[in-house]
């Protein structure tokens, strides 16, 4: 039993790490769940195969947790948000699981898990957004072109494995068309580590028929795309360029001066510094870059961590909506794997040593970043959404119109009994039409104040339905409400 536990001690510490990340940052349970969050619990709830396989008026990002959750909402009759959060981390574990497969030493790959389960506090969206669930995907890409390296690529084993590569970075490019990117780099640099010889005949012949394959499965699966985005693959200008690094350096300028009020992530932030700085110093002083190098996959996670930091400045979607912090999850996915891949080769260094634990110093206290700001900076409480949702439960049955961030998420604990939109004039939110109208034909209606009204007007207009209002204005949850009953 003893030695049982001392093999896989690792994957104990993995689970738990899971769950307390589970715990604090699940749909179920995260304090700051918004609106973006709730639409893909409404699209569990109201999942409509296939025409649900990109999230709803969107042209990138498949539905793949809506999806998976079907299995939890028909077969186990749970809720739609607790069958995504469920969903969500599944797909988080394996990502983990295939990406710790690159990692030799157990203890760097209990830190893998703290960076991607309990991330610091600027890249906690890796918990939810699908940047980090493409990223697992991809984990499995990582975990067979490894095991196919060195194998026979003349076995079935190997062209199984060849198959399921294949089909994996085409479920990939589905969660989020930016996987296109890191499959164009990972395919460079293994050539390039191929040294002077040809792929062998069979890598060749799969790569071709697989390349072709995977362009009419995701033309088909694009055809299932309702969603236009004129603006989503613009590219930007010289001045847009130096506009986005002017909002960049002002971010990071707020950070570093502690001026955003978040004092424990301004001071994390001064502790990453401090430990990239003495290890960029300790591999130059030590020479150790040549025996870095020859590692793939080092050299891989660096170049796609630069890649895709270059990738956000020059597009014009990133721009528009202002540089957002989780854009820049695939950058903080990339070069976490890439220092954690430089200990783990440099590991049986007696040099590294003290840096070592420098390393486990940072990457633990920034786990506990995102808690910390949440109690002292905002929202000053760890109360679940969710429960704030759930105690709209006296209105039910009920419809709710509201500005976005405050439209879908009322909807996220009960979507059967509590029917949400954004306005009318918030048109470009409006992400299921039908869903709108639903709503504005009920008779009696709940506005939200918050982030839309100056105060609630005597009557109101919306989609093509007029309303009078009845009665004083109210608090509960997290929202300040009106009734209104449609006029006849």
């Amino acid at each position: 039993m003893k030695r049982i536990i001392s093999e896989n001690y690792h994957w104990i510490c993995i689970g738990i790490i899971a769950v307390v990340s589970f715990c604090f940052y699940s749909y179920l349970r995260y304090p700051l769940l918004n609106s973006d969050d709730a639409l893909i619990v409404m699209m569990a709830h109201y999942y409509d195969f296939p025409h649900d396989l990109f999230f709803w008026n969107q042209s990138r990002g498949g539905a793949v947790v809506p999806m998976l959750s079907q299995v939890f909402i028909k077969l186990f009759h749970f809720r739609a948000v607790t069958a995504v959060s469920i969903s969500t981390y599944i797909i988080l574990f394996v990502g983990v699981c295939f990406l710790s497969s690159l990692i030799r030493n157990k203890n760097l790959k209990i830190l893998l898990a703290v960076l991607w389960f309990l991330p610091f506090q600027r890249f906690i969206d890796i918990t939810r957004f699908y940047i980090g669930l493409e990223y697992a995907v991809m984990a499995i890409a990582f975990y067979l072109i490894n095991k196919l390296w060195d194998a026979d690529k003349t076995s079935p084993k190997a062209k199984w494995m060849m198959v399921c590569t294949v089909i994996t970075m085409i479920i990939a490019v589905w969660v989020l068309y930016n996987a296109l990117f890191s499959i164009a780099i990972l395919l460079v640099t293994l050539l390039i580590y191929n040294g002077r010889r040809l792929p062998h005949g069979n890598v060749i012949l799969f790569a071709v028929t697989g390349g072709i394959f995977s362009y009419f499965i995701l033309k088909f699966l694009y055809s299932f795309n309702t969603g236009y985005c004129p603006d989503c693959n613009k590219i930007n200008n010289w001045e847009n360029i130096m506009q986005a690094l002017n909002i960049l350096c002002l971010r990071y300028k707020e950070v570093l001066l502690f001026q955003t009020g978040e004092w424990f992530v301004s001071a994390h932030t001064y502790l990453c510094l401090l430990f990239s700085g003495t290890l960029i110093w300790f591999l130059i002083r030590n020479k150790y870059f040549g025996i870095l190098i020859k590692e793939k996959w080092i050299v891989f996670f660096f170049l796609d961590f630069c890649a895709f930091y270059g990738i956000h400045l020059l597009s014009n979607w990133v721009l528009m909506n202002g540089m957002g912090r989780w854009y820049y999850v695939a950058c903080y996915i990339s070069l976490s794997m890439c220092i954690l891949l430089i200990f783990d080769r440099l590991n049986e260094e007696k040099k590294i040593k003290n840096l070592r634990f420098a390393l486990y110093f940072v990457v633990f206290t920034g786990a506990v970043s995102p808690v910390v700001t949440m109690i002292t900076h905002f929202p000053k409480t760890l109360k679940p959404m969710e429960r704030n949702a759930a105690e709209l439960k006296p209105l039910q049955p009920c419809g709710i119109i509201a500005e976005w961030w405050n439209a879908y998420i009322c909807s996220v604990a009960d979507p059967d009994n509590v029917l949400a939109t954004p306005h009318q004039d918030d048109d470009g939110y409006n992400r299921n039409p039908s869903l709108a109208y639903k709503v504005a034909r009920m008779d009696t209606v709940y506005l939200v104040k918050d982030m839309w009204l100056e105060s609630f007007p005597n009557q109101t207009e919306q989609f093509g339905y007029t309303f009078k209002k009845d009665g004083q204005d109210f608090h509960i949850g997290s929202w300040q409400m009106c009734r209104y009953i449609k006029k006849k």
